[in-house]
């Protein structure tokens, strides 16, 4: 069958799931950066407010866990940890897996590298929203956010540029193993 030839060896299997992984991780940071240019538009405590109800940061994962940030007084890890484990949504449980697959592949480096900047994204809003709690007027929260919608843009912009590469190369090595045509011999 047709639709049998794209699929029908290992190398040919692989390389379609990692393809269809790098796009995922493609349009997740792109919707990160979408949230970080949407903070850096923040200037007063009424669009800090506004910004709980924006439906595009619910979609995103460092998007509903920084609101929870922004609505919690005296940070506690436990409860941090709680929510962050507690809010994470299907699609983002099979990217998370996904993610730890590639470290079991030959795609290793962009397993290890998405993980790393997971992990480094992570520190990078608690040490910020940890500061920002201790902020004494609106101009310095604003600033907070601001430094978060940086790190996020510049963050999943490398990201992207990376899995752009990864994507262009795993599409060659795709091509190359749809060049493999299998035989299948009926028996006697």
């Amino acid at each position: 069958m047709f639709i049998d030839s794209f699929f029908d060896t290992f190398e040919k299997r692989s390389h379609f799931v990692y393809l269809v992984f790098i796009i995922t991780s493609i349009i997740f940071s792109l919707l990160e950066i979408i949230v970080g240019l949407n903070l850096l538009t923040i200037n007063t405590y009424d669009e800090i407010l506004d910004l709980v109800n924006q439906s595009y940061l619910q979609c995103s994962f460092f998007g509903r866990n920084s609101l929870f940030l922004l609505n919690i007084q005296v940070f506690e890890i436990t409860e941090f940890i709680y929510n962050l484990l507690y809010n994470i949504q299907f699609h983002e449980k099979i990217y998370f897996i996904g993610m730890i697959l590639c470290l079991f592949t030959r795609n290793k480096k962009i397993g290890i590298i998405n993980i790393i900047t997971l992990i480094s994204i992570f520190i990078f809003i608690i040490i910020i929203f940890l500061n920002a709690i201790n902020s004494t007027s609106v101009y310095h929260l604003v600033s907070y956010i601001h430094i978060i919608g940086y790190g996020l843009i510049f963050i999943y912009l490398i990201l992207m540029v990376i899995h752009i590469i990864q994507f262009i190369k795993t599409f060659n090595g795709y091509l190359e193993a749809l060049k493999v045509e299998v035989i299948i011999e009926e028996g006697n």
